[in-house]
């Protein structure tokens, strides 16, 4: 996605949009958690309380 600004005022405005904020979580916060998940239990199992405390993850986040 590229935007172009002509001021800082209008990249404040456009990046405190809630629209803006649900697309960044959607597609990197939410792919980063994966992430993070994936490469924790690649080494060993856990359970998803233990992956929630390592991670310090609400258990909520980190079950499937």
């Amino acid at each position: 996605m590229r935007v172009r600004f002509g001021t800082e005022e209008e990249y404040d405005t456009f990046f405190s949009r809630d629209e803006v904020n649900v697309l960044i979580r959607d597609l990197v916060t939410d792919k980063f958690a994966i992430s993070l998940i994936t490469m924790l239990l690649g080494k060993k199992p856990h359970s998803i309380r233990e992956t929630s405390d390592i991670l310090h993850f609400v258990p909520a986040e980190t079950a499937p």
